[in-house]
């Protein structure tokens, strides 16, 4: 259930930086017709009075405010769609499991030479060591959904694409962890 919320949560937010954009897209749009009705008006009293020159460049000033606003929504809005798309490329489904530094987990007993170094050479670290796929290089930084940010630390040879595990140092918090379908952000590649 929690996994549920949380992607709707997830969802939300992306629908909700969408519903911004459009917003700012609709904003715009009005403002550009605006500026195309007053360029009309002032057309128009050009033609028809011409020494209304004061009540002309008026209307000018405004236009030119009118379009400063238009060009700073344009970058926002322009802002606000590659930040969507920086999420969306950067945001997938994994499967989520936990492991140990133990023998049941990898092969090692406490004693052993290699015993809780991780594949790229750190000691496992609860909170933080995670085993990720070869597509995922060791330091890179993950928000993790109910989770928290980890970093690539280990390899594991069930872990492939699409699938992370997290460093517990408990056991039985390790299985209980169980196996879950997240959303897994990449924050920044090593």
């Amino acid at each position: 259930m929690r996994n549920i919320i949380a992607v709707v949560a997830l969802v939300l937010l992306m629908f909700s930086s969408i519903f911004v954009g459009n917003y700012y897209i609709k904003q715009n749009e009005e403002l550009k017709i605006e500026i195309e009705s007053k360029d009309k008006i002032i057309k128009q009293n050009e033609i028809r009075i011409h020494n209304v020159e004061g009540l002309n460049l008026k209307q000018r000033s405004e236009i030119k405010q009118l379009k400063e606003v238009i060009n700073q929504k344009d970058q926002e809005i322009n802002s606000l769609r590659n930040q969507i798309e920086q999420i969306k490329k950067n945001t997938a489904i994994f499967e989520v499991t936990a492991y140990t530094a133990g023998y049941e987990s990898t092969g090692k007993y406490p004693g052993d030479k290699s015993y809780g170094i991780t594949a790229s050479g750190e000691t496992v670290k609860e909170g933080k060591t995670i085993a990720c796929p070869k597509s995922l290089d060791f330091g890179t930084t993950l928000a993790i959904e109910n989770v928290g940010i980890r970093t690539c630390e280990d390899r594991g040879s069930k872990i492939t694409e699409g699938k992370i595990d997290l460093y517990m140092d408990d056991l039985q918090q390790a299985l209980a962890f169980g196996r879950k379908t997240l959303m897994v952000r990449i924050l920044k590649q090593a």
